[in-house]
């Protein structure tokens, strides 16, 4: 066959060409996500009606007395569970992880704790080194009006030094009383 074409006639012809399979593609897509939006808009409408109809189901269940008398009914059982903690705990020592979470919450961010020693006698010694007095000083005092320890005793010698001070502090475990 004899090409009758020159070149640039033969690169718009291809150039041609390829414009329409690119517009044939993409109206292609566009006619594809019509059909699907066209396919899924029935469900889109029917779970948003579910999803209100949910919704005014759980106001309409949380106005019932039924929802009313089950939340009264847990409020009295955590009452009952906390009064029941409290009768079984009478007489006895609280343990050591209980003693333990105690003191660290009255440590301060000046105050560095290094030793813990607990006797059977339910005495308990504090090591460690404080910031400076003040911080001691009111570790000392917040560790004091905890009712679980009676007795919280820091010798004068602590209190010698104004910074990096090196503290003993001995206490007495209180037994819960009866």
């Amino acid at each position: 066959m004899i090409n009758l074409l020159p070149g640039i006639v033969k690169n718009e012809v291809s150039r041609l060409y390829r414009m329409r399979i690119v517009v044939t593609a993409l109206a292609a897509l566009f006619a594809l996500l019509v059909i699907c939006n066209i396919f899924l808009f029935p469900s889109y409408l029917i779970l948003t009606s579910k999803g209100e109809a949910t919704t005014l189901a759980l106001s309409n269940a949380r106005l019932r007395p039924v929802s009313k008398e089950a939340d009264t009914a847990v409020a009295a059982t955590q009452e009952v569970n906390a009064k029941l903690r409290i009768i079984t705990a009478i007489g006895r020592p609280l343990s050591v992880g209980g003693m333990l979470d105690r003191i660290l919450s009255h440590k301060m961010s000046g105050i560095t704790i290094t030793s813990i020693d607990y006797s059977s006698d339910a005495k308990l010694s504090l090591k460690g080194v404080a910031r400076d007095r003040e911080a001691l000083l009111s570790f000392i005092k917040s560790l004091h009006d905890d009712s679980m320890f009676a007795e919280v005793g820091s010798p004068i010698s602590n209190l010698i030094e104004n910074h990096d001070i090196a503290f003993n502090i001995i206490m007495k475990v209180q037994e819960i009383a009866p």
